[in-house]
């Protein structure tokens, strides 16, 4: 079968296949086409105010979520292997609960964090060691030695990525905290600060006010947003999370996304078991020169 044109009084005819090749370009050129997107604030309403607030809604609309997810570490003194498992984070009482579960290529489990808002544990299978930030998360037993948190946690920054989910869920603003918004042509910069001490930066794509990255001190986080083709009402949750202090980067890749699942089990610590006990601390500032 063919389509039939005429042109100076002559018959000519194209094959089908040529035309549904010319026609998926067509498509093709049409999806890849700029498009002006009105932003979800206005220009001439934009203020830091109105940009926390919406945040804040935005991140109100999400209230569990359940990802696959892997994790690639780099600038370590000793290569680390690839890791994948699972993601479940569920607000609950007005804070983030948090379950990470990570498994080496070969099945073997690598470590198991949990997460209730500024408390967690932290499960090294391989070593029989288990980590925790409060005493009484050790249920009545002593641990056997007191750690600073980058040596328990191996370099993974466990408090710096719960605080940017976070950022996700809507945690804005911060109790005390004051905000300014610098505007440049390809990002907005909002900048939280608290009794004049800048905390962090946030850096926002000004059209739909996506998550690109924020700045912590030493610490910086790059998001990388979910499909740009067809998105969701989720869209906005990033897929790629990727933390760098120190030298140190690990980066989580999110798939899979479950938003909202109708059954939710809450997240509980654990008993420790027969694994090590050690305390975590706080890394001691250093001294004021």
């Amino acid at each position: 079968m063919a389509i039939t044109f005429r042109r100076r009084g002559t018959v000519r005819r194209a094959p089908l296949d040529l035309v549904a090749a010319l026609w998926g370009l067509s498509l093709l050129l049409t999806d890849c086409a700029p498009r002006r997107v009105a932003p979800v604030i206005p220009p001439e309403e934009l203020t830091a105010e109105r940009v926390v607030d919406y945040l804040s809604r935005r991140g109100e609309t999400l209230e569990a979520l359940e990802a696959r997810v892997e994790l690639e570490s780099f600038g370590l003194s000793q290569p680390a292997p690839k890791l994948v498992g699972g993601l479940r984070i569920l607000r609950q009482e007005d804070e983030l609960h948090l379950e990470v579960q990570a498994y080496l290529p070969l099945g073997a489990p690598a470590f198991d964090l949990i997460a209730q808002g500024p408390r967690y544990q932290l499960f090294l299978p391989s070593e029989k060691r288990y980590y925790a930030n409060s005493p009484d998360l050790f249920f009545g037993r002593v641990p056997a030695e007191v750690v600073t948190e980058e040596t328990a946690t191996y370099g993974f920054p466990a408090e710096l990525f719960y605080d940017q989910l976070g950022l996700i869920f809507g945690s804005l603003p911060l109790s005390g905290a004051e905000y300014q918004l610098v505007q440049t042509r390809e990002q907005l910069i909002l900048e939280e600060s608290r009794e004049g001490a800048l905390l962090r930066r946030i850096f926002l794509d000004p059209r739909n006010l996506y998550l690109q990255g924020l700045e912590s001190g030493e610490a910086r986080v790059e998001f990388s947003p979910g499909p740009r083709r067809r998105p969701d009402a989720f869209a906005w949750i990033p897929r790629q999370i990727t933390l760098l202090q120190q030298g140190v980067g690990f980066q989580l890749t999110l798939s899979q996304l479950q938003v909202n699942p109708p059954v939710r089990p809450a997240i509980q610590f654990r008993e420790p078991g027969n694994f090590q006990l050690y305390l975590i601390e706080p890394k001691p500032e250093p001294p004021a020169p």
